[in-house]
């Protein structure tokens, strides 16, 4: 399905393209004068129904073969700012005609966020306000994108302006039935205006673009912390070996993260399929309970609450949304909170030093480690430097205070820092947030005491356990530079 704006063309002309370029069906608005002009094209692969229609917009219901629904809306706003009140009351009054999931987007001549807009005049907050809370009454989100960040560019004498003006936006219900879906902003070609690529994805499929990050890393789940399985396993695996060192603990932990996600595999991946045969089966006797089934009822009930339970608990860790508590059945909510997540952390591409874009995982490391390898150079300022600086400082550790610090730390100071940690907030390089360590602490509490001891009171060294992870966070929405991390 391809969406047009600004075709400038007739119907008649619409209807030539049409036929040349191989679609199905065609909905057109024609042009008025010599501006505006709106088409709608698809293949025979979905069946579209028209729901409405104006200047502005062509709003749509998509059934595809296998009898999904979902409405598309693609929206062309008049850049004359008088108009933008009659145009965000439209799409109001399109939001309230359905709760089906529903997708729009296309040439809006609008920005979010001030960041949105590179050179010219800033944006009035005002317009950028409209626009924002016509888009939170519609239910409506920012489907972000992969690739450069501006949509739209005109050259005047020496000064080159950049706007975000062109964006996909979705409701709930779409995100669910197409949480994976993708938005690629297209080359610049014959037009000032980038063409957007939507990929549909649902929660199975994967994008045919690829990848960019193949695996991620190990995370111990707070949804394994119940199974006897899974307690079996560390307890079984951290008896075998001996730590005498940091270093020992590390490897133990990197052994007993690898044995973990070989059971995972085997295990809690196949959660959605247990849900979804123990809903059947439970749907199928609660059609026709009787006393002879009425104890399979109740076995079936609990075997499903106990699954939704451990899925609910499972997306909680992922969504890392910590206000909302278990037991309220907010699988649903975790789900969609985890997928923004990872979609808004996932660093799709980068603008390199020379102003070319990259998308390649190569590239994006060599980036990434050139620029830290650069903040964090030393100039090797001199020794005298040094000192007339820290002469500067002025003393705040009192020798009593000094006496304190200097104690030794003892088995108790060990528990009581680990199990004041939040239980799974994101875990170090080990994979092992600290809910595992509160779970299991009577199993590896006592060789992970004795080693860390033997380094702040006896100057072991640390090892590879003092490994860490540099987390980039955006300082704007949608970066593509490494300095706007």
């Amino acid at each position: 399905m391809v969406f047009l704006s600004e075709t400038l063309s007739s119907k008649a002309q619409m209807e030539r393209l049409r036929v040349r370029l191989g679609f199905f069906g065609m909905l057109t608005w024609d042009r008025e004068g010599r501006s505006g002009g709106l088409c709608l094209l698809w293949s025979d692969s979905i069946h579209v129904q028209l729901l409405s229609g104006s200047r502005g917009h062509i709003d749509v219901k998509v059934t595809s073969h296998d009898s999904t629904c979902w409405r598309f809306t693609g929206l062309y706003r008049n850049p004359d700012t008088s108009l933008r009140t009659q145009f965000w009351t439209l799409l109001k009054r399109l939001g309230d005609v359905s709760s089906m999931p529903w997708l729009c987007g296309g040439d809006l001549n609008e920005i979010l966020f001030g960041h949105e807009k590179q050179g010219g005049a800033a944006r009035a907050q005002y317009l950028m306000n409209a626009f924002r809370e016509a888009t939170n009454y519609c239910g409506l989100a920012d489907l972000g994108f992969r690739g450069p960040k501006f949509t739209w560019n005109r050259g005047k004498n020496t000064c080159l302006v950049q706007e975000q003006l062109d964006r996909m936006l979705g409701n709930g219900g779409w995100l669910d039935l197409f949480p994976n879906s993708l938005v690629l902003h297209l080359n610049l070609r014959g037009s000032d205006h980038r063409p957007l690529l939507v990929e549909l994805l649902r929660a199975d499929e994967s994008s045919s673009i690829g990848k960019i990050w193949k695996r991620g890393r190990f995370h111990f789940e707070e949804a394994w912390v119940d199974e006897v399985e899974c307690s079996n396993l560390i307890k079984n695996h951290w008896r075998s070996i001996t730590a005498a060192n940091l270093d020992g603990v590390a490897n133990k932990l990197r052994l007993c993260a690898t044995d973990l996600e070989r059971w995972n595999v085997a295990s809690f991946r196949r959660l959605k399929t247990q849900v979804r045969k123990a809903k059947t089966a439970f749907d199928r006797i609660d059609r026709n309970l009787s006393n002879q089934n009425w104890k399979e009822h109740l076995r079936l009930e609990r075997t499903l609450d106990a699954l939704r339970y451990k899925e609910e608990r499972y997306w909680k860790q992922k969504s890392k949304d910590l206000w909302l508590k278990c037991g309220d059945k907010n699988s649903k909510f975790f789900h969609q909170k985890a997928s923004a997540r990872k979609s808004k952390n996932t660093i799709t591409g980068l603008i390199d030093q020379n102003g070319q874009w990259c998308e390649k995982e190569e590239g994006l490391a060599h980036i990434i480690e050139s620029y830290f390898k650069s903040l964090f150079t030393s100039s090797s300022p001199s020794a005298t430097n040094f000192d007339q600086v820290l002469d500067t400082i002025e003393t705040k550790i009192t020798p009593q205070l000094n006496g304190q610090l200097e104690q030794t730390f003892e088995a108790e100071d060990v528990r009581t820092a680990v199990f004041q940690m939040a239980p799974t907030k994101s875990p170090g390089a080990d994979g092992m947030s600290a809910i595992f360590y509160h779970k299991f602490w009577p199993i590896v509490g006592e060789e992970i005491t004795a080693a860390y001891l033997g380094f702040v009171n006896g100057g072991h060294p640390l090892g590879s356990i003092n490994e860490t992870i540099i987390t980039l966070l955006p300082k704007i929405k949608n970066p593509t530079r490494i300095t706007e991390f």
